[in-house]
């Protein structure tokens, strides 16, 4: 195909879908449809998915950006991204760290997750819809089974036993993506607030009507909702991390819980299982989080604590933000929780930092200036004090 008529049909395709498209070429994405951005997703994911050898192809990140890639003739082209449902500011925090090539800065974190807020959202069904049309446009070949282009297909139940631990994670996001394709995006966005948050009688509220009644992810009714409650499970269990719990309880939980829904005979056990899960793990993230006081100041300063780690805080900000006298806050704080603000705000740190230790490579320097210690002497320092052992030791026994 000509160059173009190839560029007149991108560009066609981005008017009216809102999704760019760039042109692979020597591990380099070059931006043919749209105004350039400050930040190339398409480059940051490169590695990605440019191994990738079909003509036709999907791929989503963990954080639910999605690229479409399509490989014809002379063409060689990635069309995305695109997100499923809204980024989160956590989103953006794990695309920065697991992409350090990409050298986008935490310092520019908010203005990352600003852009990302920009992304066309739409289903995963959607997207493929997009990507389907834009390579027949293209090739002049018509596509006449989405199965033939949709990886969610390619894994059956009955294969199960013979794919590798790869294929069964990417299973386990296309199921998400069937389950965020056909349920309310509001449902799903309230659903990891209130467990993410540890809002236990909310939650079990909000999802009393909550019947599976998303699209066929099934043969038959008990299959289509094990299937459902593996998603819940999957979903609720990154919704806690993001809460505070510790990610290996909320993984070991979560292969309890998985178990317990492969044993399962019948969709009323696998009801009692799905509240049960809710139920427990929204009830940890509440124990994680709480504060032994309701007064309004201290829960207004611990919201902005969990929001603002990777920052410098003092306690003087948190009087200006309360309104009330630096002496008086941290007096407050002390007589309402029983520890100071201080220690506080270095515990909320040292959680964060197990994070960074458990699932990055940064280095203790790395991590002690991305959470705004002066110092990886002082970092060690605090970190010894709240876990009783030095980072470095911490990192060691995680790998074990």
């Amino acid at each position: 195909m000509k160059k173009e008529l190839l560029m007149q049909i991108c560009q066609s395709f981005t008017t009216i879908s809102m999704i760019g498209v760039y042109m692979i070429k020597n591990e380099k994405c070059i931006n043919i449809s749209s105004q350039a951005s400050k930040y190339n997703l398409a480059q940051v994911f490169i590695n990605d998915f440019s191994s990738r050898t079909e003509e036709i192809n999907i791929f989503s990140s963990s954080e639910f950006i999605l690229f479409g890639i399509i490989r014809w003739k002379n063409v060689n082209i990635a069309i995305g991204p695109a997100i499923i449902g809204n980024p989160t500011m956590d989103d953006a925090r794990s695309i920065i760290l697991s992409h350090p090539s990409s050298h986008i800065s935490l310092k520019e974190l908010e203005q990352f997750f600003d852009f990302l807020k920009t992304l066309p959202s739409m289903s995963y069904r959607q997207f493929l819809d997009y990507i389907k049309f834009l390579y027949q446009a293209i090739s002049h070949n018509l596509i006449t089974d989405i199965k033939d282009i949709d990886p969610l297909y390619k894994i059956s139940d009955e294969a199960s036993d013979a794919v590798t631990t790869a294929d069964l994670l990417a299973f386990q996001k296309n199921q998400y993506m069937e389950f965020a394709d056909s349920v309310n995006y509001d449902f799903e966005n309230k659903l990891i607030y209130f467990v993410k948050h540890g809002y236990v009688d909310e939650l079990l509220d909000y999802t009393s009507e909550f019947r599976y009644t998303m699209g066929r992810m099934g043969n038959d009714a008990l299959s289509h909702t094990k299937n459902a409650v593996r998603v819940l499970n999957t979903l609720i269990q990154r919704a806690a991390i993001a809460g505070g719990l510790d990610a290996k309880t909320s993984y070991g939980l979560g292969s309890i819980y998985a178990q317990s829904i492969e044993d399962a005979t019948n969709i009323s056990t696998l009801t009692s299982i799905s509240q049960n899960l809710m139920r427990e793990f929204s009830s940890r993230v509440k124990d994680v989080r709480k504060l032994p006081s309701e007064n309004k100041h201290i829960i207004t300063i611990s919201a902005y604590i969990s929001e603002h780690l990777y920052e410098k805080i003092t306690v003087s900000q948190l009087s200006e933000l309360t309104g009330l006298r630096s002496e008086y806050l941290s007096q407050l704080f002390k007589k309402e929780t029983g520890m100071t603000l201080v220690n506080y705000i270095n515990r909320e740190k040292i959680n964060e930092a197990k994070k960074l230790l458990d699932f990055t490579e940064l280095t203790l320097v790395e991590i002690a200036e991305l959470l705004s210690f002066s110092s990886q002497s002082y970092f060690s320092t605090i970190f010894l004090k709240q876990t009783g052992i030095t980072p470095q030791k911490y990192r060691d026994a995680s790998q074990v």
